[in-house]
Parts: C-alpha cells; structure tokens; sequence
C-alpha cells in the first residue's frame, strides 16, 4: 500500500503541482502580470520540475525505474506548452544590473556551482551577445546534458562569458536560496539535487567532508 513516503506518490503530487502551477503560469501570462509576480511563478515552477526530476533520480537508484523513464521524464518537461512559449526577457541595460558581493570561489566546493543549473531566459542584449540558448526553448540559457550551464568552465567553475553574463545572473543572490544554503553565513550547504549529479559532478568539485583540498580554480564573483 503506499504512504505518503512512497517515492511514486511524491512523483505523482509533483507531476500534479507541475500542471497546477503551469495553467497559473499560462493564465498569469496572458494579462500582463508584473515581473515580480510572474518569476514568483516560474521559480515555482522550476522547483517543482526539480522535484519530479529528484524523485525520478531516486527511484532509478532504488531500480524501481530505468534510463528510458528519466529520459522520457525530461522530454515530458521539455515539451510543456508553458516551456516552449518564446521567452525573451525584457531588461534596459544588463551592463548596469548589479548583485551582491559574494566570494564564490571559496564556496564553490560547497554549492557545487548549482546557481548554473537554473533556468535563465535571456534577453536580446544576451543573444546579440553570442549566449547559447536552448532551440526547442527560445531564449532560454542553454544548459549541457550534465545540467550546468553551457557556458560554466567544467574545470574551474569559472563563467566563460563573464562579461556579457544575463542581467539574471548579475542580479542573483544565493544567501537567502534555500536551494543552496542551509545557513549561508555557517557555510552550510543544502543538499545537491540527486538529478544534478546523474552524469557525475564536474571536475571543480571537492568531496564534500575533505577540508584538505581547496577549489579548483577561481570563480568571479556574481555581481
């Protein structure tokens, strides 16, 4: 019988959430709602496309799914109506958007670069700027099969864009995120999504635990 543990169920709440918040989205959109409420719904919505995508990870682990179940989960995700409207970000000047002062290359080992791994939808400053973008997604920020960033050096961590990086990614703070802290000022990570690391976390990582290695490589600050 299943309780409310079962992982299947969860998936099922989630895949319910997910459709729930994308008619809000579809409904919200269509009569002009302001930026704030609107992003209000797209971070919902991507933490609940985390969720189902989470969920999946761990029924692969436990072997109560296959390969072909996630890959069908993502292409499910990525054909949502709501996905595959254009999404074209309105920002005046990204060049003059500013973030807070965070050393992210001493936390680096520790979130894992997964601010990386979000949902950017670009603007026109961005795609005259040579970002990738995802095709059967217009404009959003192009994300590679291990689900960082495109653009994010594999090796250090570091943005190979960093001069012409979205207005989001200037603006982002993570010290309120509880995606990725616990506690930002204790250095307190959350922990890392399961479907994050499927295709194994890049080679900038440091095992969590080992106090003796240090960053590989530097991170410019966000901001």
């Amino acid at each position: 019988m299943a309780t409310e543990d079962d992982p299947f169920e969860q998936l099922g709440g989630a895949v319910d959430r997910l459709a729930a918040a994308e008619r809000s989205y579809e409904q919200v959109n269509g009569v002009g709602i302001l930026d704030a409420a609107r992003d209000q719904l797209r971070t919902d919505i991507a933490r609940v496309r985390e969720a189902v995508r989470t969920l999946c990870a761990i029924l692969i682990e436990r072997g109560q799914l296959g390969e072909g179940h996630r890959r069908l989960i993502d292409r499910v995700l990525r054909s949502n109506p709501a996905g595959n409207r254009v999404r074209l970000r309105v920002v005046d000047d990204k060049h003059g958007t500013t973030g807070p002062d965070i050393d992210c290359a001493s936390r680096l080992h520790l979130c894992q670069g997964r601010c990386c791994s979000y949902t950017v939808e670009l603007g026109r400053e961005d795609v005259a700027d040579g970002i990738r973008w995802h095709v059967d997604q217009p404009y959003v920020l192009l994300h590679d099969d291990d689900g960082w960033c495109h653009h994010m050096d594999r090796a250090s961590g570091g943005c190979t864009v960093y001069p012409v990086r979205p207005a989001a990614c200037r603006a982002y703070d993570c010290r309120k995120d509880a995606r990725v802290w616990i506690d930002f000022d204790a250095r307190i990570p959350a922990p890392l999504p399961p479907a994050l690391g499927l295709h194994g976390l890049p080679p900038f990582a440091v095992p969590a635990g080992d106090p003796g290695q240090e960053p590989g490589g530097s991170r410019p600050p966000i901001g």
